[in-house]
């Protein structure tokens, strides 16, 4: 378009260059969304045809699901998909419904409209919750453009100069520790979600359906997907009944036992992988432990320990003298630090 080529000329250009860069930058299932979905509406202009956004949200979707089938299990895939498909469908009334002017609410519309739809996706795939990701998010936004644009020019720069480059690279290094310390409060309060019951996915199912429809229809959809979401999440969270059990959690690798009383409840290791342990205790409600015990230094004792202290609300945390001098008991040392367990 700079060298004076039609409008025409130009499109097919970059229809041409999609496929160069979906290939160049991996192929993930979001870049092969966004390219069939750049190169359905590039098309459609070359054919002097209109684009509806939900149309070629859902084309790219069925193009890609006809060559390779086993997407619809991917996760990346799924999110890809349904967080576009909501911000098509609902950033556009949302912003005309918040204050200040286009640029300000738009940008405010699309991480509210983004983590609403991304949630459950998470809490299913991750059993994951990062309650402050919605400000982070807002907080980064400012950061992104310039980092983004800064990347872009140290590499043409660096091809020049090497001098140009380092500098460059110094200065996207500061975007990117300042995005970094932007979002950590956000990732510090991470929350190991329990898993969502079958009967919460298919509702949430139908209810995202309905909500990517039009008019009344679509505003119940989106209300009914807010509602379930909150719905699963306190029933979730309600205190398990009181038990007496010892239990041995079905980590994959070690082990991890847990300790009740009724009223009290104590873990004993963690088991070997980060946050299995954690979500084995999400899944039983269990959001306070009085203690955790740490028995020895091995992997498979304390991998999933660290995860345990950052996301259950932990009293103290015991291990035996010897451990206090091991290199491997720091990070526990730290997070229990963190979280203020004794």
């Amino acid at each position: 378009a700079w060298c004076g080529a039609s409008p025409n000329a130009t499109r097919l250009a970059v229809l041409i260059a999609l496929p160069s860069y979906a290939l160049l930058t991996g192929a993930s299932p979001s870049v092969r969304r966004a390219a069939t979905m750049g190169a359905l509406y590039l098309a459609a202009r070359l054919l002097g045809r209109a684009v509806i956004p939900m149309a070629a949200v859902l084309a790219a979707s069925f193009l890609l699901l006809l060559v390779s089938p086993p997407l619809i299990v991917d996760p990346g895939f799924q999110l890809t998909v349904v967080i576009t498909a909501a911000l098509v469908r609902w950033v556009p009334p949302l912003t005309a419904k918040l204050p200040g002017g286009p640029w300000l609410s738009g940008a405010v519309a699309v991480p509210i409209v983004a983590q609403l739809a991304a949630a459950p996706l998470v809490v299913l795939h991750f059993r994951s919750l990062i309650p402050g990701a919605l400000v982070a998010n807002l907080a980064a936004l400012p950061l992104i453009a310039p980092t983004v644009l800064l990347s872009v020019l140290t590499t043409i720069v660096a091809t020049v100069t090497s001098t140009g480059g380092a500098l460059g690279l110094e200065l996207v290094h500061l975007f990117t520790t300042l995005l970094s310390w932007v979002s950590g409060p956000a990732r510090s309060m991470e929350l190991v979600a329990p898993r969502l019951p079958s009967i919460a996915v298919l509702a949430l199912i139908g209810a995202g359906w309905l909500g990517l429809q039009s008019g009344r229809m679509g505003r119940a959809g989106a209300a009914g997907w807010t509602a379930i979401l909150l719905v699963a999440i306190a029933v979730q969270s309600r205190p398990p009944a009181a038990a007496k059990q010892i239990a041995l959690l079905p980590v994959g690798d070690g082990a991890a036992i847990l300790l009740q009383d009724g009223r009290h409840s104590v873990l004993v290791d963690a088991g070997r992988f980060s946050k299995e342990a954690a979500r084995l205790l999400a899944d039983r409600r269990l959001h306070t432990l009085d203690a955790v015990v740490a028995t020895h230094t091995d992997e498979d004792h304390i991998g999933g320990m660290r995860a345990v202290l950052r996301t259950r609300r932990t009293e103290l945390l015991l291990l035996p003298a010897w451990m206090m001098r091991a290199p491997e008991t720091v990070p526990l040392l730290r997070e229990a630090r963190r979280t203020e367990a004794r």
